[in-house]
């Protein structure tokens, strides 16, 4: 049995009445939403285009509606208020979002994400592709990334491993266990560079 949706921006507007006594109607709340929608969609990255962050920005303000309290708006009118802060919730969120899902530690996932955000952005262009590496120079850098990934993971902890194999599947990792990985290759990439000078 499906259940019935729920209106974000009805239960919104429940909530507000009852608590502040505020007139806004659903247009103007729906109008707000695509206002926001369109103020952060050129804040494109990684693999996601213009339209992804409009939809990602619109889904968030419906999300979030339900968590805004009138009592503690900053705007000059109630209207201003919710702009302002679903502005504020939306920047964080997407930026939440470009930690969590694009940063990684694989290099050819970095290029690939190169790659494809090339591609979204010269859409008209189909001559934008990841090239694989051709030239002596590419090879053996490529080559020495190979060996430096062996001495990385050979001296992880478990702990650290664990860490850093979930980072290269693209997992969800707290950003606590991402600074504590990264703390960790630092301390191996000295011992690497001290390999090398000796």
């Amino acid at each position: 049995m499906k259940r019935p949706q729920k209106d974000a921006v009805a239960i919104f507007l429940k909530k507000i009445s009852k608590t502040s006594g505020a007139k806004i109607s659903r247009d103007e709340v729906l109008s707000l939403v695509e206002k926001i929608a369109q103020t952060h969609m050129g804040k494109t990255f990684a693999y996601m285009t213009v339209e992804d962050i409009a939809s990602q920005a619109r889904l968030i303000c419906m999300q979030q509606l339900k968590f805004y309290e009138p009592e503690k708006g900053i705007g000059w009118d109630d209207i201003n208020s919710l702009e302002r802060w679903l502005n504020r919730v939306v920047k964080n969120r997407l930026k939440n979002f470009y930690r969590d899902h694009c940063g990684s530690l694989n290099e050819q996932h970095k290029k690939a994400r190169v790659s494809l955000s090339a591609k979204a952005r010269n859409s008209k262009d189909d001559s934008v592709a990841y090239e694989p590496a051709t030239c002596k120079n590419e090879t053996e850098n490529s080559v020495v990334f190979g060996e430096l990934k062996d001495f990385v993971e050979a001296r992880l902890s478990e702990e650290g491993l664990e860490i850093y194999r979930a980072c290269l599947s693209e997992e969800p990792v707290n950003s606590y266990y991402k600074n504590k990985l990264r703390l960790e290759i630092t301390q191996i990439m000295g011992e690497w560079r001290d390999g090398k000078t000796n």
